[in-house]
């Protein structure tokens, strides 16, 4: 670019810098809710990674038996020390009774009966409701390496070796599909996903047209701050603004240039992904803050309610009595999401991707990973308080795919936790989803290996099936796009292949 075409850019930077395309203003005939929401946004899907391999055999436990050879007495007998119990039925009893929620005449496929940890309430109450299904037995990894499992569960593909580490996500190839069938009635039509985590997770990862072997991330918005969003744009009519000010001069300088090389650059530069970040961030920055924020920080168009920013501001929670979370990091998450549901019409997302990390439990597990479940599941915690301040309209669209790497052993280890292990649960919640048991959480097999020394769940259905569901869930006729080798994964005897319809 030369001198005289990088000035006339600077000049016109303020025109050129639109992008009306990304944008999906709010139909006339949207309703808007009085906080600000608009009521008929589209089914949204929230996926939330649980880096480290969660142990929901811990979360939902089998009703004690003083059989002792029964799957209610040898549950409690070899997790003892994972629950912080002392080696004796009456230790099993008492933490049965005291530390349980009873589900209402819902056992197991067996008859077993079973109970949700008592700091779960808000899931509780969604299995009370329906609105909660439980896939047991879930097969992500034949391994128990956390890097190659992660990678799986992220591209929903078990076939996917340790070094496939560019090819696109579920949730990419999802939203390519979702796009790519809006746009067979209108070819301007957009949709996205927002990345409300520190680093965009491979989940996000979009197929490339022209390798199956690698990613693109063009229909992914990260959202690390939903209220400080975008870039620096200087202010010429803020009280303090000065023109010579390094910090105006280089916004001014940059704005031009890269408004300059949208208009040069073509789109299969290896640079034109650089150039496309900086016109969506710096668009959707400038929309969120207007949507949001408004003119005055100090009264924010939609403000934060209380309840969301004390998941993250102890502080704050303090001073409120209010509920704060253990991890400040997935109550910024919960905010994030809170802000981009009350900007669904800009952002046009249909899905967001969370994570919470932490969940490998080889030592005092109870200790370790019951405050994790709390921050998740309390009526409370962060899902609950975001079911709570947000309007019913949102919530009724809101399906959740939760979901870790792998599960853990039938048994507890010597250091009071569990060890690796590979078939665990997976938990799609939601007001759509037809809540319930599917595969059996107690298999009475699992009793011929309990004395081994490394007895693992076994894995019996694929996840391709249960991300097929969830996908058919949120958007009909794209499980089969998304995982055309679903028919070929395994499946627990009894369960159909459309898990939820």
């Amino acid at each position: 670019m030369n001198r005289r075409d990088f000035l006339k850019a600077l000049s016109a930077a303020g025109v050129m810098l639109g992008s009306p395309s990304l944008l999906r203003p709010a139909a006339a005939a949207d309703v808007v809710l009085p906080n600000g929401f608009a009521s008929n946004i589209p089914k949204i899907l929230v996926n939330i990674n649980l880096d480290g391999g969660p142990d929901f055999r811990h979360l939902f436990a089998p009703k004690f038996d003083s059989d002792e050879s029964s799957f209610g007495y040898l549950y409690w007998k070899h997790r003892a020390s994972a629950h912080s119990i002392a080696q004796h039925p009456d230790a099993y009893q008492a933490r049965w009774d005291n530390d349980y929620l009873k589900p209402s005449a819902k056992p197991a496929p067996s008859g077993q009966e079973f109970g949700i940890l008592n700091n779960a309430g808000w899931l509780f109450d969604m299995w009370e409701q329906g609105n909660a299904a439980v896939v047991n037995n879930a097969l992500v990894a034949n391994n128990r390496n956390h890097a190659h499992a992660l990678l799986i569960l992220e591209q929903g593909d078990r076939a996917a070796g340790p070094h496939d580490l560019d090819k696109p996500g579920w949730g990419g190839r999802l939203i390519k599909a979702i796009q790519d069938k809006a746009q067979q009635s209108d070819p301007t039509a957009q949709a996205k996903i927002v990345s409300l985590t520190r680093e965009v997770r491979r989940f996000c990862y979009c197929p490339d047209a022209n390798d199956a072997r690698k990613h693109t991330t063009e229909q992914v918005i990260s959202v690390r701050d939903s209220r400080s969003l975008g870039l620096y744009d200087a202010d010429p009519t803020a009280e303090n603004y000065n023109a010579l000010a390094p910090q105006s001069v280089m916004s001014r300088s940059l704005k031009a240039y890269y408004a300059a090389k949208q208009q040069e650059m073509p789109s299969n530069s290896p640079y034109y992904r650089f150039v496309q970040h900086e016109k969506d961030l710096r668009f959707f920055g400038e929309a969120m803050k207007a949507r949001l924020i408004g003119d005055d920080a100090q009264n924010p168009n939609i403000p934060i309610p209380a309840d969301i920013q004390a998941l993250y501001d102890q502080k704050f929670a303090s001073e409120q009595g209010l509920f704060t979370l253990n991890s400040r990091g997935f109550g910024k998450q919960v905010r994030n999401l809170y802000d981009c549901l009350a900007a669904q019409d800009i952002l046009n997302f249909r899905i967001a991707s969370m994570d919470y990390r932490g969940w490998d439990s080889h030592k005092n597990q109870q200790r370790y990973i019951e405050q994790r479940f709390q921050d998740l599941f309390h009526e409370n915690g962060g899902i609950a308080t975001l079911y709570k301040v947000l309007p019913e309209a949102i919530t009724d669209q809101l399906v959740f795919v939760i979901s870790g790497e792998f599960g853990r052993q039938l048994k507890a280890n010597g250091d009071n936790g569990t060890d690796h292990g590979r078939g665990n649960s997976i938990l799609v919640l939601g007001k759509s989803i037809n809540g319930g048991l599917y595969g059996e959480p107690f298999p009475a097999e699992e009793l011929d290996k309990i004395d081994r020394r490394s007895p693992d769940i076994k894995g019996k259905t694929g996840v391709e099936h249960i991300f097929a569901a969830a996908s058919e869930s949120l958007e009909t006729g794209t499980a089969a796009e998304v995982f055309p080798t679903q028919a070929d994964a395994p499946l627990e005897d009894g369960l159909q292949q459309n898990l939820f319809s």
